[in-house]
């Protein structure tokens, strides 16, 4: 009798320290509980919740937080980041978080009493150390809001004399140390990409270096970024391609352009979609209602209210009889057949049925999915169960690990992937 007893002592302790695993194929370290008392972890941070090493964790205080429309939880949260084991690395102290790049991230806390509270935005490093020049940037109303790192976007807010008018923004870039590179006086302005930033000042776009020099000055209506070398802009109400010298490559006589992607660029052309190379040839005739730009040599087409995939060459991979297509990423292409999503190579041959009620793409070899029971799972690229569908939540790979909340708003853990599997 006694040994039954321990036998099933063992068991359920066995159970209860399994549950919402998968040691078999991977290994997950449980997100620490917070610091501040009286609060608990609440769910990973929904949207890119990764980046330089870093996971952001929400937490919530004790009995409260309702089930959102949305499948998510209301109510006051503050942000934290953890480590790839699940350590704290900045305790929950934030009202928001971005991902950190190259050490930076933004935020923000709240400061003051119950009377006057104000959210306050910070520049952070990973140490949680603020930096100060951008404090005193925000004494002038100019807020970061984006950053890639090295150069950072920020918005002026100028107030109106009315009331009822809400304020305006205008835009400038700014080094780490805060030292200004374009004024806050643009319209729109992008973060450099390819070296060129985006800028729209006087109602025209033209593009900047990061010194600030007017390389090709402001005189288009519109204009994306630089890709591939070449960027879109739109005169007499016309798209078409510049380089960077500002010679224009393709003439403006496209009614919506994508931007280059492998060598070749979507443009729309009488109501129907299709593609040109760099010279502005067309290599694919205009004849899909919605396109998608090229990855892994593949595109995905709409035709007659349904999606497929073809080759460069125009050839079609994947018949036009899906519901929906993704991009093809890591060998793999996510198509929807009715309620059910399943994954084609980039040869247009299935490779994992039509299992699943919802899922993503794949990431250094790895897939997010979600059974007929609404749970989380991952699986390899042939298919194969790595960890149980047992989650409500589970983020992409990144860097060998993901991040994951058991059912019921449960615990949060990081997952690591055995260097076998990848």
């Amino acid at each position: 009798m006694c040994k039954k007893m321990i036998a099933a002592t063992l068991l359920s302790t066995f159970l209860l320290f399994t549950a919402c695993t998968n040691t078999s194929h991977a290994e997950i370290f449980w997100v620490e509980q917070p610091a501040a008392q009286g609060w608990h972890i609440s769910h990973p941070y929904p949207v890119a919740n990764y980046a330089d090493g870093l996971y952001q964790v929400a937490i919530l205080e004790d009995g409260t937080g309702n089930p959102s429309s949305n499948g998510g939880m209301s109510g006051d949260f503050l942000y934290g980041y953890v480590d790839q084991y699940g350590k704290w690395l900045l305790q929950p102290q934030y009202t928001t978080t971005t991902p950190f790049v190259q050490n930076w991230a933004i935020v923000s806390i709240i400061s003051g009493n119950e009377e006057e509270k104000q959210q306050v935005w910070q520049i952070i490093d990973k140490k949680g150390q603020v930096n100060p020049a951008f404090t005193q940037l925000v004494q002038e109303n100019i807020f970061c809001q984006e950053t890639d790192g090295v150069f950072f976007r920020c918005g002026k807010r100028v107030e109106s004399d009315d009331p009822f008018t809400p304020p305006t923004w205008t835009f400038g870039l700014y080094d780490c140390d805060g030292e200004e590179i374009f004024p806050p006086i643009y319209q729109k302005l992008s973060l450099p990409q390819e070296g060129l930033c985006t800028a729209k000042i006087n109602n025209k776009f033209g593009f900047y270096d990061t010194e600030g020099n007017a390389v090709i000055p402001a005189q288009y209506e519109n204009a994306q970024t630089f890709s591939e070398g070449m960027a879109a802009v739109r005169q007499n109400g016309k798209w078409g391609f510049i380089n960077r010298e500002g010679t224009m490559v393709i003439a403006p006589t496209y009614e919506e352009v994508q931007s280059f992607s492998e060598g070749l660029a979507a443009v729309k052309q009488n109501g129907q979609w299709g593609f040109v190379d760099v010279s502005g040839k067309v290599v694919i005739v205009p004849q899909y209602s919605e396109v998608k730009g090229f990855h892994e040599e593949t595109a995905a087409v709409k035709q007659d209210e349904q999606w497929g995939v073809l080759n460069q060459r125009g050839e079609i991979l994947i018949p036009c009889q899906y519901q929906q297509v993704q991009s093809a990423c890591d060998g793999r292409i996510c198509v929807q057949n009715g309620e059910y999503y399943g994954y084609f190579d980039t040869n247009g041959q299935q490779c994992i049925d039509f299992l699943f009620t919802y899922a993503k793409d794949f990431h250094e070899g790895y897939a997010v999915a979600v059974n007929r029971d609404e749970q989380y799972g991952l699986i390899d690229s042939y298919g194969k169960t790595i960890l149980d569908f047992d989650y409500r939540y589970i983020s992409d790979v990144t860097d060998g690990t993901a991040i994951c909340q058991c059912k019921n708003y449960g615990k949060v853990g990081i997952v690591h992937l055995p260097v076998e599997d990848r």
